[in-house]
């Protein structure tokens, strides 16, 4: 499944992920974050991981890794929060 980031300064950001893999959505959007300040590390942009490990991500909208399992994409959101 398709997880995209849905925040002002990652958004686009995009990770593919098994959610059943997953015990909660929360656990889902640590991961997607996690992955993201990989990548930004992987590439030298320690200042971007930085503003990355100070976000809020969150899947809204569901309850339960069972409310998306039939979706394609699921968006992670910040700026709500």
């Amino acid at each position: 499944m398709l997880f995209v980031i849905s925040a002002r300064l990652f958004h686009g950001y995009r990770v593919v992920l098994n959610p059943l893999r997953f015990v909660t959505l929360q656990d889902i959007a640590h991961t997607v974050q996690e992955h993201l300040i990989h990548f930004l590390e992987t590439n030298n942009l320690q200042i971007l991981a930085e503003q990355a490990r100070t976000m809020n991500l969150h899947i809204h909208g569901y309850d339960t890794i069972q409310d998306i399992r039939e979706l394609q994409t699921v968006y992670v959101c910040d700026h709500c929060s």
